[in-house]
């Protein structure tokens, strides 16, 4: 004697193995679909970061307004009325003022930690998108810089401002004193200002 469907019918009897396949199918098709539009958005995402990097390094040079001194930049707002410089005039710039603070915003990114030994030589490369580590010809894209992956091993000179690589350290601009890598991006404060 068959009992009708009622009240005391559990709905997981309603379900028949046909249906629950279908439904199984289903879930696997939408799970799918998700974890590849999550796939193609990161890889999305990445190129339109890495097309942002390329621009902003084929710019031309510009100062942060804050670095100049006031008579400088007055003078300067006089002549022209946006910042942008020649590269002859940032080299002196560069020169005229302290290094540490005088660092291109197009640059400022890449930079961040290094010392004002290292950024000069950073920066003398910079200009053709290129820099190399210490001791070596080989010449890497500016991009490599500060991508939290050690492409110098000797000496961490394209990480300061990461703890990617073991040897490197940052360059604590407040207290003009350096700091070992392993320090940097650990949650304590080595820096005055929390730079690191």
């Amino acid at each position: 004697m068959k009992k009708p469907l009622g009240l005391r019918a559990s709905p997981f009897r309603l379900l028949t193995r046909r249906s629950i396949f279908t439904w199984v199918g289903i879930l696997s098709t939408i799970a799918i679909i998700y974890f590849l539009f999550q796939f193609l958005s990161a890889d999305i995402l990445s190129q339109e970061v890495a097309k942002k990097a390329k621009s902003k390094l084929q710019e031309g040079l510009s100062i942060r307004k804050d670095i100049l001194y006031e008579g400088d930049l007055k003078a300067h707002k006089e002549k022209h009325h946006d910042v942008k410089l020649s590269p002859t005039v940032v080299s002196r710039l560069v020169t005229k003022l302290n290094l540490t603070d005088a660092i291109p915003t197009k640059y400022a990114d890449f930079l961040r930690g290094a010392g004002p030994l290292e950024a000069k030589m950073l920066l003398a490369g910079m200009k053709e998108g290129f820099f190399s580590c210490y001791g070596t010809k080989e010449r890497m894209n500016v991009t490599r810089l500060n991508d939290d992956y050690c492409d110098c091993p000797d000496n961490g000179v394209d990480e300061p401002g990461t703890n990617a690589c073991p040897k490197g350290r940052f360059f604590c601009r407040t207290d003009g004193r350096y700091v070992p890598s392993s320090r940097v991006n650990d949650g304590i404060c080595d820096c005055c200002d929390g730079a690191d």
